[in-house]
């Protein structure tokens, strides 16, 4: 909703009556505050006030409501306020607006700030406020406008002067002058153009006009400003010549968006240099290369952008081919051309599914073999969801078990040069932040690629001048909104015809596959450009880079079109029936066309009714061979019918043919019995693929929500699971939500508050808060409910949190100040009040003070309060007697009404008063003197906006432009950093010792987390999202922090540590360094190492029981190398280091069994599945079987040739599977060999899975295997032969766990993250889990699925892994239920509105 009230007052999507119109420009004049009703009166009805005018005002409110919204007009105690944001408000959108324009210009970016001033400028409409008439503080605010927008005009004709724009300016400037010839600077303006034009006479001559116009009309001489540029001109001073202007950016943007890049745009491509080399090393050595990745990972844009022109650099011949509608032919002449050339097939997976017979397909690929055993090279980009199809032909099966080049997700580095390297070719900025931005929004995330670039064409049209910045990416929706926005809006520019052949052209190209993912399809384009209306829609979606027009046919941008567009996806949805029945039509029409329209390819029978009711049922619109082929079909069958008829009219007259028709009429009543079942079938299948269709709906919306709006997500989610509990998506939606939560515990609302202002009491769990409501409270943070009631009546719901509630530090007073309003307008001085909070008995009656207080304090024992008034003076008010002292040698300045920005004081625990001020000094005060002890300089702009105390030694501070920690001893700074955007004050901060970290709070709902260390930000935001952050503070402990919304009546806690509502931090300063006990929630931790943490350092361990979150045995120190040999028995070296002290430890008795010697060339160990036995593994490679319950060396005994890295067994241990690593011999290479023995004698049964890393059984008959350090496969067991890929995890994966029934894995990268999976749906399961302390270990399964744990920073954390579990955190996170509009917005053809967290609908009343 868009308020405009620059001009006539009008508002989006409504229209208001006069009077309406009105009410709202008032409100919006006084935007934030709230308007006594009689003045709201005054400004509606002026003197002509009717005697109902209260009853008529509150119907005016009812109306504005209704346009605007029920939430959007608060009723307060005398009146109303207008709670709408500032950004829909064009007055304030114009001189926020202007506000940017001027930061951009002191940082050197005029080119930006002309952007910004026109686009502020283009906001206005006329005169401001006209709808209020006479109303005076109308007309003193429409003045006020109409004087910003002329110093607009001139500071837009000095950005571009400024950009060297001098001829442009010079008219400009002229009619400027015209205008108001009263205002001096615009003479200068145009002097200054006229000069740099060099008109240099012209110049002398404006300035002799200004001093006329001066001299004749108000009888002064020109300023100081128009002489002394007389002067320079006069001298040809050369400060006055033009400057260097600015770089602009090309006109064409650099960014690809949903296209792939092509062979011409080699100079554009970035970020891949690794996979070119790796691609290139690879056709030296072998003829062929498969290039394989996800949808979305780039892998058509590294062929053709990367590698063609990498091989032609090199001299090489390459041809490049798409599958297209012809693949044979072009296949056929590739491979005829010259052969010591390269043949490049991009999307080959079309050629799979284009529906072709298989003796096609089968040509082809003999053809790729048949090349390739010529030592011809051949290339093909295939997408990874098809790499076991094409390892199932007979004819390329075993090139891509040895050739395939996976294509992961670009590193962060090459994502950053992806993102600046085309903008630095085109004379693009970026605005710092905006990479970070990005990288963090696609961390972690698959497929992505398209995503990002659609993007980044997204902000680019929205740049600010030759600048991209992060408001215009956010604009754009990111990466998670961008493709839906740019395409909905597309989509609704057009016309209901255009919206139709639009709905109808991606139905045709787009898909969903059996697995549910969305597959591309190519169609024939002449079809499709049938007319006119036809050709302008496809050169719309062109020209939007939504479709692509290759050679003879059409085909989408990209398959991930249908994830990030929800239309699109809900198209695809709603009639998969006819979707089939659609492309099978087109599938025949286009056969029966090439082919010459013979008679026998038309439909007949069940498939032709079928075909004409979908066509009466659903009108679609159809090519003209499609409409041509039904038609045809038809009329046969129509013909036919005919003929039956008339030979059964001939038949009657003979019994014989009666009773062969009689006959024939039995055998059809069967053939359409049959044909009824088969429709039933059918219709069971739809209903599923709907079902699937509605999880995938809502768990992909829940997932894209978590960015914007976290708390919806959190409840779509657990309704989800609410509906369907078994569902895997179900539970990554969850678990999503869990690991993208950052420790959040509640949100909790304070009942009967409209708003709040609020102090954490220290040592306790409970806050004093000023409502809106008299009195002040005390409140329960954990469940927000009421504690006490404090005894300072309040007769104002105006709320300042610089005002108040203030706690000294015991915790025993609290201090507020109310101030005085005289009028709407004024605000003369206060009213100060102290109270015991234990008590709540006032110990300061309300004091009424004479001057405007900006902040106050309170001392450490409650016995003092400090206030700075809005001049900068510093009040000391004993609380004991009211008497007030001014501290001296402190200077003022001038009034800043701004109590955010005004200045900050706190005490100190030592009674020493710190007192941040505007004129940049951190002033250390006696209290006890009123006199200041001590000066610290800061720099600039970093100490009068907040402060935190982070000891007794050192202290935080912010300011308009800075964060910086101080050290009171040594009185130096330790550090300071400017915040990324100046713009964003941090209004609150607060600080923990004990994890050494600041926490950041603005009015844009962000929390931003930065190191105490150095005041860098460590990339952590936490996000309330329930409007303004207000007050926050780490608890007296230091792992939890707390905010107390201003903008909203709630409280938001978040676990710091690594723990939150999901997960518990157990053992701090420890590290899991071993799996769980296979009966028992016990697993092996080790006390972390002064230096380093790699596992030759750890030497105490011990075994954790993670339920009762207690060390349940203590191992001898030291020990090395402690694993699970058993369900109770461990295996290492206890008590020292070496063959000496191998041997086994018993958990439940805490002592070393004897058990058989082991050998002394023992490398490795290994615990089988059931927990009975233990694999030992010689330098040799041959294995000895141990019981885990003795230690005794029992059988089988066999042999593994060469260095084992992973041996695992079947769930009864029947089977054991070994992966080694051999080194070649006599120039062979290095290769991994994986052998699976019958586990009862140790004979080999089969070998296989060459090039595997490591190997794990799973579930009944299932492999896993590692390939290339981060891909994961499914196999079979007996055959080996693939399943499926599992998606790849971010990075090098490193080590994997597996739960007891084979069903959940876990997959540990270096990158600092666990990946979970659920193997047998094939998903990864929510967000990788951030670990914070590298090892190979964290990510360890309990025995049963539900917890695993990890390391963090912390300590040990144990995530619970129960759906229901995260489903009542989801609700405890959100802290309310979907209102109603919610719920019909993302659940509404799911059923009538329901409660998910059983709180009720929040918007209710």
């Amino acid at each position: 909703m868009e308020i405009r009230v620059l001009g006539d007052v009008t508002i989006d999507g409504g229209r208001l009556r006069p009077k309406e119109r009105s009410l709202l420009a008032a409100l919006v004049l006084r935007s934030g505050s709230g308007v006594a009703a009689s003045e709201l009166a005054d400004a509606v009805w002026g003197d002509d006030l009717p005697a109902t005018w209260r009853k008529q005002l509150q119907a005016l409110v009812v109306h504005v409501r209704r346009a605007l919204g029920s939430a959007s007009v608060e009723t307060t105690g005398t009146g109303y306020r207008l709670r709408v944001a500032s950004e829909s408000m064009d007055a304030a959108r114009f001189e926020r607006l202007l506000d940017d324009a001027s930061v951009h210009r002191a940082n050197g970016d005029p080119s930006r700030a002309v952007d910004v001033i026109e686009r502020a400028l283009s906001l206005w409409g006329g005169t401001p406020y006209s709808d209020l008439g006479d109303w005076p503080p109308a007309l003193v605010e429409a003045e006020r406008l109409e004087e910003v927008r002329a110093a607009a005009e001139e500071d837009l004709l000095v950005a571009r002067l400024e950009c060297g724009e001098h001829r442009y300016v010079v008219p400009a400037a002229e009619r400027l002058v015209r205008g108001d010839p009263l205002r001096e600077r615009r003479w200068a303006i145009l002097a200054t153009a006229l000069y740099r034009s060099g008109r240099q006479a012209d110049a002398l001559a404006a300035l002799r006009n200004a001093r006329e116009r001066l001299t004749d009309e108000l009888g002064i001489s020109p300023g100081a400003e128009l002489v002394a540029l007389e002067s320079a001109i006069l001298n040809q001073d050369p400060s006055l010549e033009a400057p260097t202007a600015p770089p602009h950016g090309d006109a064409d943007c650099p960014y690809r968006g949903l296209q792939p890049f092509g062979i011409d745009d080699a100079e554009t491509f970035f970020g891949r240099d690794a996979d070119i080399r790796a691609a290139l090393n690879r056709l030296s050595t072998s003829p062929f290369l498969a290039i394989s990745g996800a949808s979305g990972s780039g892998k058509s844009s590294l062929v053709l952008a990367g590698i063609v022109p990498a091989l032609r650099a090199r001299g090489d011949h390459v041809v490049v081919i798409g599958t297209g509608t012809t693949p044979l032919p072009r296949l056929r002449e590739a491979f005829a051309g010259q052969g010591d050339g390269v043949v490049i097939v991009d999307q080959f997976e079309e050629l799979l599914h284009a529906g072709l017979p298989d003796e096609h397909v089968e040509e082809a690929c003999s053809m790729i073999a048949g090349a390739v055993a010529a030592n011809r090279r051949v290339v093909l980009a295939v997408r990874a969801d098809f790499l076991s199809a094409c390892a199932a032909e007979p004819g390329i099966g075993p090139l891509f078990a040895e050739g395939v080049h996976l294509v992961g997700p670009l590193s962060p580095g090459g994502l950053r040069s992806a993102v600046e390297g085309p903008a630095a070719l085109a004379g693009l900025r970026l605005e710092p932040g905006l990479v970070e931005l990005i990288l963090r929004d696609t961390a972690g995330a698959p497929g992505v690629l398209p995503h990002v670039s659609h993007a980044l064409v997204e902000t680019w049209a929205r740049r600010e001048g030759s600048t991209l910045t992060v408001a215009g990416y956010e604009d754009s929706g990111g990466i998670s909104g961008a493709i839906a926005q740019s395409a909905d809006r597309l989509y609704l520019s057009l016309d209901p015809e255009a919206r139709s052949t639009c709905r109808t052209t991606f139905l045709r190209l787009v898909e969903i596959g059996a697995d549910g993912a969305p597959m591309r399809r190519r169609i024939p384009i002449r079809p499709m450009r049938q007319d006119a209306a036809h050709e302008r829609v496809l050169a719309t979606l062109a020209s939007a880079r939504l479709v692509s027009a290759e050679e003879d046919s059409l085909v989408v941008a990209h398959e991930s079109l249908a994830t990030a567009w929800p239309r699109l996806r809900s198209w695809l949805e709603d009639d998969a029936e006819g979707l089939r029945t659609m492309r099978a039509l087109a599938s025949a029409a286009d056969t029966w066309d090439a082919d010459g329209r013979p008679e026998e390819d038309l439909y007949r029978g069940a498939r032709l009714a079928g075909a004409l009711a979908w066509r009466e049922a659903t009108a679609p619109e159809l090519t003209p061979a499609e409409s041509a082929f039904l038609e045809a079909s038809d009329a046969r069958q129509q013909a036919a019918e005919a003929d039956l008829e008339r030979r059964a009219a001939n038949d009657r007259r003979q019994n014989r043919r009666l009773r062969v028709a009689l006959g024939a009429s039995v055998a059809l009543f069967a053939v359409a019995a049959i044909a009824g079942g088969l429709v039933a079938a059918g219709s069971i299948e739809t209903e599923r693929q709907r079902e699937t269709a509605r999880i995938e709906a809502l768990t992909s919306t829940a997932l894209s929500l978590r960015a914007t709006q976290p708390d919806v997500a959190s409840l779509l989610a657990a309704e989800a699971h609410r509906r369907w509990p078994d569902d895997p998506r179900s539970r990554s939606a969850l678990l999503g939500t869990m690991t993208g939560s950052l420790g959040k515990l509640a949100t909790t609302p304070v009942d009967g508050a409209g708003e709040i202002a609020g102090v954490l009491v220290p040592g306790t769990r409970t806050a004093v808060l000023a409502t809106d409501v008299p009195d002040l409270r005390v409140i329960d943070v954990d469940s927000g409910e009421l504690v006490r009631t404090i005894d300072i009546p309040r007769a104002s719901a105006f709320l300042d949190s610089r005002l108040g509630p203030a706690l000294s530090w015991d915790g025993t007073r609290v201090a507020t100040v109310e101030q005085t309003l005289t009028d709407y307008l004024d605000r003369s001085g206060g009213r100060l009040s102290v109270a015991d909070v234990a008590s709540g008995a006032a110990v300061l009656e309300p004091m009424d003070l004479d001057f405007l207080v900006s902040t106050l304090a309170v001392s450490p024992d409650g016995s003092a309060v400090a206030a700075i008034d809005e001049v900068g003076t510093l009040r000391l008010v004993d609380v004991a007697n009211g008497d007030i002292r001014i501290v001296s040698g402190i200077p003022t300045h001038e009034p800043e009404m701004d109590t955010d920005r005004a200045g900050v004081v706190r005490f100190a625990p030592d009674g020493r008063l710190l007192y941040g001020a505007l004129d940049g000094r951190l002033r250390v005060v006696d209290p006890s003197s009123a006199r200041v002890r001590d000066e610290i300089m800061m720099p600039a702009d970093a100490v009068n906006v907040s402060m935190a105390i982070v000891s007794g030694a050192q202290v935080v501070t912010t300011g308009d432009r800075r964060i910086a920690l101080v050290d009171l001893v040594s009185g130096q700074v330790v550090w300071s950093q400017e915040f990324a955007e100046s713009g964003e004050l941090c209004r609150w901060v607060t600080a923990s010792a004990e994890l050494r970290t600041v926490y950041c709070g603005g009015l844009e709902a962000t929390i931003e987390e930065r190191s105490l260390r150095t005041g860098a930000p460590t990339g952590i935001v936490l996000e309330p999202r329930l409007g303004y952050v207000g007050p926050i503070a780490v608890t007296s402990e230091g792992r939890e922090l707390i905010a107390l919304g201003r903008g909203a009546p709630t409280i938001t806690r978040w676990m710091l540590d690594g723990s939150g509502l999901a997960s518990r931090l157990l053992l701090p300063g420890w590290s899991v360094i071993g799996s769980y006990s296979r009966i028992e929630p016990h697993v092996i931790v080790a006390r972390r190492p002064a230096a380093g943490s790699t596992e030759g350092g750890y030497t105490e361990y011990a075994v954790l029981d993670t339920a009762s979150g207690e060390i349940v045995s203590r191992l001898p120190i030291p020990s090395y190398r402690v694993s699970w040999a058993g369900a109770d028995m461990l295996y290492g070296e206890f008590g020292g280091e070496g063959a000496d002290h191998d041997g086994f430890y018993d958990v439940r008795t805490g002592t070393l069994v004897p058990g058989s010697a082991l050998p002394d060339d023992l490398v490795r160990t290994f615990p089988d599945a059931t927990g009975d036995r233990m694999f030992a593994v010689r330098e040799g490679g041959e294995v000895w079987t141990m019981d885990a319950a003795t230690g005794e060396r029992v059988e089988p005994t066999f042999h593994v040739d060469g260095f084992p890295i992973s041996l695992s067994t079947t769930a009864d241990g029947g089977e054991v599977l070994a992966t080694v690593w051999q080194e070649g011999e006599d120039g062979e290479a290095d290769q991994y060999l994986s052998r699976v023995f019958d586990g009862t004698d140790g004979e080999p049964l089969r070998t296989g899975l060459h090039r595997a890393a490591a190997t794990v059984f799973t579930s009944p008959g299932e492999i896993l295997t590692v390939w290339d350090d981060n891909r994961l496969v499914r196999h079979d067991s007996t055959t080996f032969e693939p399943i499926e890929v599992l998606p790849a995890v971010p990075g090098r994966l490193e080590a994997v766990s597996i739960d007891a029934d084979g069903r959940l894995l876990s997959a540990y990268s270096p990158d600092g993250t666990v990946s979970i999976y659920d193997l047998e749906a094939g998903l990864r399961l929510g967000d990788p889990i951030p670990v914070t302390t590298p090892s190979a270990a964290s990510g360890m399964f309990r025995a049963d699925g539900e917890e695993i744990a990890v390391n963090v920073a912390g300590g040990v954390a144990v995530w619970d892994l129960r759906p229901e579990t995260h489903a009542d955190a989801a609700c405890r996170m959100a802290g309310r239920d979907l209102t109603r509009e919610e719920w019909n917005s993302y659940l509404g053809e799911l059923g009538a509105y329901r409660t998910t967290c059983g709180l009720g609908d929040p918007s209710a009343g």
